[in-house]
């Protein structure tokens, strides 16, 4: 009986097979190259053992195949487009290569590949590309622009409407690469959505083209891998102009963009409302109702007693009420006017930490550590920045610990995504976030009361950052300290 496992029968098998048999290594060097080599390219096994089959690949074909051994690494099998594979007597021949990743076998450690010669196959199929009777129902009388690429990405023919679409004559595009319509932005995404076609994927893309008056487009574009006997011999594309609905989908991105714009406005204009109409009904309320009630009170006692005096007195108090609240209001309305007035400027952002803290709290210098990099510059409503740093370090100031020398640091940058970062931190009295968070930026709220307040600063400063188009959050953790974190776009 026949073995069918020796090692005679497996050589006789390998060298009187049509198929290229080999085993590459990580490295993508030949280990082990069949017999049937000798038949199908004129080499003898020795001839590429110890080499790169990228030796032996045309240089048009090089980035394909390259492509393909990179992909292999993550894939268990892959089976290439068709490339060009150099004889020893220096023609190319057609090849279509599987390749089957067995790195983790024991016994091979490394890629099988199975090498088949398509040549006959792909010059049958380069002439019937000249076909009428192929091209007439994918071209001429498709509604869109469609056209043919071969496997090196030129273009082998296209209907009227390609011509339509990118101004070029069919003369002007056969023989050039999609390369040089494609903008160089979208340069590596269309290429990648070619390369995926020739390894047998049919997909949608949207890209951009720029045509022949120098205008760009916005296409999207269906590609479909033409195949023979599964070999892919070409890429057919479909494109369709988009570039009005583009400019719709962006018209209608920046109405949205604008509508949120103005719900955020008339939120903001409500929250000002809530906010005068609890000034109104809370804080002008008493001391108004103190007064009337002195008033009456004036009446009903004589001007030489003394209780008249502290009448008096008592109604002094009212009216300063009063002129607190209407500073208030005041500076709550200079706040929103403001938005629109103010100028924003380039400011040193270093050198203006440095002159603030110097001039508002000199008797603290030393209790302050600026953490900001000398080439920093912000743009940024000056007086609204100054306003939020002195607000932010008075606090700590005001609300540090009677337990510890006092700490507070100002650091100051511009990320990666041009977004100005600003911190304030220090190591004060603190709060406990879980019992304050939804009252903290609200007006006249106060969350020490044995320290003297009117419950101003934190409302004036969310206010004065969200008119810089900015954000404000809050850490804090109480007899820790206190930190927060600004961002402004620049």
């Amino acid at each position: 009986m026949k073995s069918y496992h020796s090692d005679e029968f497996f050589k006789a098998v390998a060298k009187n097979s049509t198929d290229l048999l080999s085993i590459l290594n990580e490295q993508g060097i030949y280990e082990f190259v069949a017999d049937s080599v000798t038949g199908t390219l004129g080499f003898a096994p020795e001839d590429l053992v110890g080499r790169s089959p990228l030796e032996f690949i045309h240089p048009d074909d090089q980035a394909m195949a390259t492509s393909t051994l990179t992909a292999i690494f993550s894939e268990s099998k892959i089976v290439s487009p068709a490339f060009r594979f150099r004889t020893k007597s220096g023609e190319y021949r057609w090849v279509i290569t599987t390749i089957s990743n067995m790195i983790e076998n024991p016994h091979i450690l490394g890629f099988v590949t199975n090498s088949r010669d398509v040549t006959e196959t792909i010059t049958a199929l380069q002439k019937g590309l000249e076909s009428d009777s192929y091209y007439r129902s994918l071209y001429y009388d498709h509604p869109d622009a469609a056209f043919t690429l071969d496997i090196r990405g030129f273009f082998v023919n296209a209907n009227k409407n390609t011509t339509v679409i990118t101004g070029f004559e069919l003369e002007e595009l056969i023989g050039n690469h999609f390369h040089a319509l494609v903008i160089p932005e979208e340069a590596k995404n269309t290429n990648a959505a070619f390369e995926m076609a020739l390894r047998g994927q049919a997909h949608s893309i949207e890209t951009q083209i720029i045509n022949k008056s120098g205008q760009p487009l916005d296409i999207a574009v269906t590609i479909i891998p033409v195949k023979i006997e599964d070999v892919v011999c070409a890429v057919l594309g479909i494109a369709k102009d988009i570039t009005a609905f583009k400019v719709i989908e962006a018209a209608q991105l920046k109405a949205d963009e604008e509508l949120k714009k103005l719900a955020k406005d008339l939120h903001d204009q409500n929250t000002d409302l809530q906010q005068f109409t609890y000034i109104v009904s809370h804080n002008l309320r008493s001391p108004v109702a103190n007064l009337l009630g002195l008033f009456d009170l004036m009446d009903a006692i004589d001007r030489n007693d003394l209780m008249f005096d502290e009448v008096i007195s008592k109604a002094r108090q009212s009216v300063r009420s009063l002129e607190n609240i209407t500073r208030d209001m005041n500076e709550i309305l200079s706040v929103r006017n403001k938005v629109n007035t103010g100028d924003i400027e380039p400011i040193e952002l270093l050198s203006f930490v440095q002159s603030l803290v110097a001039r508002e709290f000199s008797n603290y210098e030393h209790h302050i550590r600026i953490d900001i990099p000398s080439d920093v510059t912000v743009r940024a409503l000056k007086s609204y920045l100054y306003s939020v740093i002195y607000n932010l370090v008075s606090n700590a100031i005001k609300y540090r610990s009677a337990e510890r020398s006092l700490e507070i640091n100002v650091k100051g940058s511009i990320d990666g995504k041009n977004i100005f970062q600003l911190t304030v931190s220090d190591n004060g009295k603190g709060m406990n976030m879980e019992k304050v968070e939804k009252d903290l930026f609200k007006l006249y709220k106060r969350f020490h009361p044995e320290v003297e307040g009117r419950g101003m600063g934190l409302f004036i400063v969310k206010t004065q950052v969200e008119a810089m188009s900015g954000s404000i959050r809050i850490e804090s953790e109480p007899d820790k300290g206190t930190t927060f974190y600004i961002t402004i776009p620049q």
